[in-house]
Formats: C-alpha cells, structure tokens, sequence
C-alpha cells in the first residue's frame, strides 16, 4: 500500500486557521449579546462574595454594567457634587460599602424586546434587601439603566434632583 504524502500549502493553513478564531470570537460575541438578563444580573452579582470585586458605577469598567445614559448621569452629579459623596455614597447595586451578599432571588419582567425590570433580592451581611434594576439592551449586551429601592425610587431622578441643587 503506498501512501500519499501531500504538501499543504502555508496560506490554506493560515487562512483555515483565521476561519476557526471568526467562528470562535463571533459566536462569544453573540452569545455575550443574547445573554438573558437573569444571567446578565447574576454576573453582576456573583462579584459581590466577600473578597469579591465588583464593578464599581464609578470605574473605567462601568460601561460593562451601565448604560451610557446612567454613566453621564454619574459623571454630572460627581461633577455637581465637586468630590462629595452625595446619592452615591454606597454603591447603590448593593446600597453597601462592604459586602458579602448571598442572592435570594432575581425575577425578570421584559416590558418589550429591548427593556426589563429585574427584582433582586439579597441577603448581604445579615441585612435583606430588595432592589430593582431598570436594564436595556444594548449592542454590547443588557446593561443596567437605572437602579431603584424603596429609600430611593430612581437613582437617575436623585442624581438629577442633586445635580440641580448643587450646579446653581
């Protein structure tokens, strides 16, 4: 029996290779976008375990938990406030400074394709919470737009309620 030993040739490889990496990048792209928002919010969450980091409103990684919307928001109240802490004196996806949260329980009701509201509840150093996250889809994923809590109806409204009070 002989055997045919074939020569591949360099840019047949390459270009196979190149093929698989599309394949492998656009299907984690596609899988980041049509994440449901249940695991959108779980992500989020799952950072705020004792000795957890998670995304902070305020940090250069915002946008991977925010809208644009809510990110400008922040950046004109921090502006208005001219370093005071004001509404964001806890991180409002926990109302914490320290944390070591146990979620309960999320529900999601999609208001159409685009928007939902998640109900978070948590148990986060013996004290339980309830919040709701106000998310939008974006290109980039579900993003949260608004978070709002029984002390706070609307972080955006408090935000743009205090940014009036001090910008005068």
């Amino acid at each position: 029996m002989k055997i045919r030993h074939t020569k591949s040739h360099p840019l047949k490889a390459f270009l196979v290779v190149a093929m698989l990496l599309a394949v492998i990048i656009i299907g984690r792209s596609a899988s980041a976008q049509t994440s449901s928002p249940e695991a959108f919010v779980r992500g989020v969450y799952a950072h705020y375990k004792a000795g957890g980091t998670p995304i902070s409103l305020i940090s250069p990684d915002a946008g991977k938990v925010a809208t644009t919307n809510l990110l400008e928001a922040i950046k004109r109240d921090a502006e208005a406030m001219h370093g005071e802490a004001g509404v964001l004196d806890a991180d409002p996806l926990c109302e914490c400074q320290d944390f070591d949260l146990s979620l309960e329980n999320i529900h999601i009701s999609m208001q159409d394709q685009k928007n939902a509201l998640a109900t978070v509840s948590f148990i986060n150093l013996g004290s339980r919470r309830t919040l709701r996250l106000k998310l939008v889809k974006t290109k980039s994923g579900w993003r949260i737009d608004d978070v709002l809590s029984p002390d706070m109806p609307s972080l955006r409204e408090a935000m743009k309620q205090e940014t009036n009070v001090f910008s005068r």
